[in-house]
């Protein structure tokens, strides 16, 4: 009991931190290996609510010793991870890596690049331009299947007092127009692509406290925005008693994250995980993914990915939740067919998930250590179970500036670790990666088996 007490405060203490907002210092001239990366302070994006963060410490083996933690070795995997898009410097940025459809739109400061299929990607106009926003105040998000496409506007506020007047705009040959109102006070949950339009997804979810169900609403509301910017009810149906916090869709299905409600009760709900999951005109299964699990602050970290023939749901980045995320506190989840299976990434050390991507038959996970000192790393399981490290490129500087992968001559190469994982259905990889700075450094874009000259981010 008391360790599991040292980890709950461990955690808290990590999200303290990554609570408080800091002003980004100004970017040394010549940034070195040691340099930290810079935040954008006009960035346009995260766009909307972040989940990036910091790894917290590792919980202790007894209760008052210092022990470092040593996870198992796994054996190292080469794989066809190619290079296609690296920051200049230290300074630089990506705002956003989006599936959307064929297309895979990155976003950094000051460029634009596209890859449709299995194309290059190749830098091209800002989509955004002629959209009404404010760098610094507002905050934007992207979703649709192109080239039908849709952007979330939502103002940057501090707290629940104020509104973030969450907007959709709709993307026409002519540039951006304004949706009909979403009529909408919080910022929702998830902003998905469905058919020709967009799903906003909202709930009596609030993430700052654990769930209660008031039963004269729906426990979620969805909100459909067509080609003209309509705004109306999409055609699928949910049971109201279904609580979502997350939500994916690959334009054809889609797959809401959460609990159920019970207006019955006046305490917190602790019902357990659920997906919801259909198509068009479909009322959504209900499918119970884990019993023990109690939906909460904790929890709310949880995720899933659509890929219409598949789902998958990842566990948050917690080593506090192995009392309730059955069989293992790193089990994901798939879902098709109206079954679910749960996998394992491993077990029997203080290792999270951090991302999950399904690729064909392969599932790939970042896996982020607690405390050992070990850096996240990319791990490929294989149907049969097997596990394997893969290891991403490494850096070297360029000469005339910026970066390229690293050779074996390469006397200071930098390291490159997996931030966050995508998948263009059915099979394309994109990994975003940071490289040369422990809580910072050179953003990086790997593909797998797409080898190009690498796009520059300024």
């Amino acid at each position: 009991m008391l360790i599991r007490m040292q980890r709950t405060l461990a955690l808290l203490l990590v999200l303290l931190v990554l609570g408080c907002k800091k002003k980004p210092p100004a970017e040394p001239p010549d940034a070195g290996p040691t340099a930290k990366a810079v935040a954008d302070p006009g960035a346009i994006a995260g766009k909307g609510p972040s989940d990036a963060g910091s790894p917290g410490p590792a919980a202790d083996g007894d209760a008052g010793a210092s022990t470092t933690v040593t996870s198992p070795p796994l054996p190292l995997a080469s794989d066809d991870l190619e290079l296609v898009a690296v920051g200049k410097s230290w300074g630089s940025k990506i705002i956003w890596l989006k599936m959307l459809g064929s297309r895979v739109w990155l976003s950094g400061r000051n460029v634009d690049a596209y890859a449709d299929g299995d194309g290059p990607l190749v830098p091209g106009p800002d989509m955004l331009k002629g959209l009404p926003y404010k760098p610094g105040v507002h905050t934007l998000d992207v979703a649709g299947i192109h080239p039908r496409l849709y952007v979330l506007r939502a103002k940057d506020v501090s707290s629940r007092v104020e509104s973030p007047e969450p907007t959709v705009f709709v993307h026409h040959e002519n540039g951006w127009s304004q949706a009909k109102p979403l009529d909408l006070i919080s910022y929702p949950h998830a902003f998905v692509p469905w058919g020709d339009g967009v799903i906003v997804v909202d709930s009596q979810i609030h993430l700052n406290a654990g769930p209660y169900d008031n039963e004269e609403r729906p426990g979620t509301t969805l909100l459909y925005v067509d080609p003209d910017g309509n705004v109306g009810a999409p055609n699928v149906t949910l049971d109201r008693r279904f609580l979502a916090w997350a939500a994916a869709s690959d334009g054809t299905t889609l797959s809401l994250l959460g609990t159920m409600g019970d207006p019955k009760r006046d305490e917190p709900l602790t019902n357990g995980l659920h997906v919801a999951r259909g198509t068009a005109k479909d009322k959504l299964s209900v499918l119970l993914l884990a019993p023990n699990a109690q939906a909460g602050m904790e929890i709310y970290g949880s995720k899933v990915a659509e890929l219409g023939s598949v789902a998958w749901v990842t566990p948050p980045r917690s080593v506090t939740i192995e009392e309730t995320w059955k069989p293992t506190p790193t089990t994901v989840f798939r879902v098709a067919d109206g079954k679910s299976q749960p996998k394992s990434a491993w077990s029997g050390d203080d290792c999270h998930v951090q991302g999950a991507a399904f690729v064909e038959t392969t599932l790939f996970v970042i896996r982020e250590c607690f405390g050992s000192g070990e850096a996240p790393s990319l791990v490929r399981i294989s149907p049969d179970g097997k596990r394997e490290r893969v290891k991403l490129p490494m850096l070297a500087k360029k000469e005339g500036g910026s970066f390229r992968v690293a050779t074996a001559s390469d006397k200071v190469p930098f390291r490159c670790d997996p931030k966050k994982l995508h998948v263009r259905a059915p099979a394309d990889l994109w990994i975003e990666a940071e490289c040369g700075g422990e809580g910072g450094g050179i953003p990086a874009v790997f593909r797998r088996g797409h080898a190009q000259e690498a796009v520059t981010l300024p």
